[in-house]
């Protein structure tokens, strides 16, 4: 089993998000680097620490591209939405559930960047 990633870690260097598609899609879709939006966002995109991590073969739906104050690369993370629940690829150590899937989803959805939460 891999060790959690400590994602809180990389958000207190994070002073700048590009959110764009994945290969082959738009280049920039939303930018984010007020401090409160980015406090909001880092508790959106927390995992469940104590699910395993796993990989899929697909190449995910967005990616959060992290920087600092520089605008030197902190991290990449991969968005995989699904119908239920969606989860989070973190660098090498795989994918995690997200805890607030759906409240994500619906962030994303209020900038335009994917289709609101509908009933299940």
């Amino acid at each position: 089993m891999t060790a959690t990633p400590d994602i809180t870690s990389l958000w207190a260097r994070t002073t700048r998000v590009r959110i764009t598609g994945t290969t082959g899609g738009p280049e920039l879709l939303h930018l984010v680097h007020d401090p409160a939006e980015l406090r909001e966002l880092s508790g959106l995109l927390a995992i469940d620490p104590t699910a395993d991590a796993f990989c899929c073969m697909c190449w995910g739906d967005l990616r959060f591209d992290l920087s600092d104050a520089r605008g030197r690369h902190v991290e990449r993370l991969t968005l995989h939405l699904g119908k239920v629940s969606s989860d989070l690829e973190y660098g090498q150590d795989g994918q995690f559930p997200l805890v607030h899937s759906e409240g994500l989803r619906n962030w994303l959805s209020a900038r335009g960047l994917c289709q609101p939460v509908g009933p299940m």
